[in-house]
């Protein structure tokens, strides 16, 4: 075999291992029918399965390699919760009635368990983030833009109709100059009040 025949093999071989992670990896990913199979697990245990008559997942989120946050609509209500690393729903709260107003929580703390208990620390502690979720109330818009404590921009997309999930692995942020883009550029400013948890248009 000569140089360019053994050149040749190598490469079909690096690009078939190459496939076959890729293969691999999007195997591992989680479906909306998988999520959706553990919040209907979870809440069951809840309440009745007769009562549980509808769950559609609207967003799945990364937080880290730790956590995902959810947007979920069980039966009329819609919910935002999240996932630890091995896909149980830790902690979930309703949104603001059924049409989705927007929640901003400086303090959505959850109570983890140490396992593996270590000197000094103690056996459950809060992990908290500030959680700022919900629908905008306006349509043709694919992105979403504020900045944290007036300091720090932060983008992300509006999905399934308008629906966004921020967060921030601490506690007691501020939430400024919150804005709406369109695909051409399109910009609106908001108002958002905490007091009211709804949006105001700025122009």
């Amino acid at each position: 075999m000569n140089f360019i025949n053994r050149n040749s093999l190598f490469q079909v071989i690096i690009i078939s291992i190459f496939m076959a992670f890729m293969g691999c990896n999007e195997k591992s990913q989680y479906t909306d029918e998988k999520y959706e199979a553990i919040l209907y697990k979870y809440h069951s245990q809840k309440a009745s399965p007769k009562e549980i008559k509808d769950i559609d997942l609207v967003l799945s989120k990364n937080i880290d390699s730790s956590y995902t946050g959810l947007i979920y609509r069980l039966n009329q209500d819609h919910y935002y919760g999240f996932l630890d690393g091995n896909k149980n729903l830790i902690s979930y709260a309703k949104l603001n009635g059924n049409d989705s107003k927007p929640m901003f929580h400086k303090n959505h703390c959850f109570v983890l368990i140490n396992k593996e208990k270590k000197a000094g620390l103690p056996e459950e502690e809060d992990y908290c983030f500030t959680v700022f979720v919900g629908q905008v109330p306006f349509k043709d818009y694919s992105e979403i833009e504020l900045d944290w404590n007036c300091a720090e921009k932060s983008v992300e997309p509006l999905e399934n109709n308008g629906y966004f999930f921020f967060f921030r692995n601490s506690t007691n942020n501020e939430i400024c100059n919150v804005k709406l883009r369109k695909g051409d550029g399109q910009i609106k400013d908001l108002a958002f009040s905490r007091y009211t948890k709804s949006f105001v248009a700025g122009n």
